[in-house]
């Protein structure tokens, strides 16, 4: 099966039967040093409910935290919060090294408004200069989210971001009833709010899954 999520200490399994089992970990792994990630293609012996193998990884990332995907959607708010391009380079430079396509989706373009919008034009010039996919979204008025669920099929796709990006909040609106947590940005710090606690894969269609994961504000 396939590790869907990790959380307090259990790992959690897709079947190919397509039922989630509750797992742990055969403790040799921690004596190796190997950290199972999401994603991870891995064998359980269904009567103790461990995991009992984990099968090569094609790539995987340390921030976030994932294992066999095909891209990365960096997702960089255009408005409250501010967004951060040093953060956007950043992303760009760990995408680079796993070898892994990334797609940079600027997000809450409802918020938009005068010298933003110049800006943000200038901004998608340069990141398109360079070869990079970008795209314009809000999951409020719908735009661009039918784009970026073009860009999704067939892949599976790690989100990564700024707390406060709209990770969550864009992944319901591709998957209505998935009824991820979602919170507005602090009035007084205009940061992001934690609602991601861990990273998760969910199925968006039978080829097309997309991993969630905790926004941050700082990489080194």
């Amino acid at each position: 099966g396939r590790l869907i999520k990790i959380k307090g200490g259990f790992y959690f399994v897709l079947d190919l039967a397509g039922e989630v089992i509750r797992c742990r970990a055969r403790g040799r792994f921690k004596e190796k040093g190997l950290d199972l990630l999401v994603g991870d293609l891995v064998e359980i012996v269904y009567e103790e409910k461990v995991i009992d193998k984990v099968y090569p990884r094609k790539n995987n990332l340390l921030r976030p935290q994932a294992a066999n995907i095909d891209q990365v959607i960096i997702l960089m708010p255009v408005s409250k919060p501010v967004p951060d391009l040093v953060l956007l380079d950043r992303l760009l430079v760990i995408a680079e090294k796993a070898l892994l396509e990334a797609v940079i989706c600027l997000n809450k373009t409802d918020l938009l408004a005068g010298r933003e919008i110049d800006t943000v034009g200038e901004v998608c010039k340069v990141f398109r200069g360079c070869g990079y996919r970008v795209l314009l979204t809000s999951a409020l008025t719908g735009q661009g989210v039918e784009k970026l669920k073009n860009n999704l099929q067939g892949k599976t796709s790690v989100f990564a971001g700024p707390s406060g990006a709209g990770k969550s909040t864009l992944i319901n609106k591709l998957k209505p009833g998935l009824d991820l947590p979602t919170a507005s940005v602090s009035s007084k710090s205009q940061r992001g709010r934690h609602t991601t606690r861990h990273v998760e894969l969910l199925k968006l269609t039978e080829e097309t899954l997309v991993v969630d994961t905790p926004g941050f504000q700082r990489l080194s």
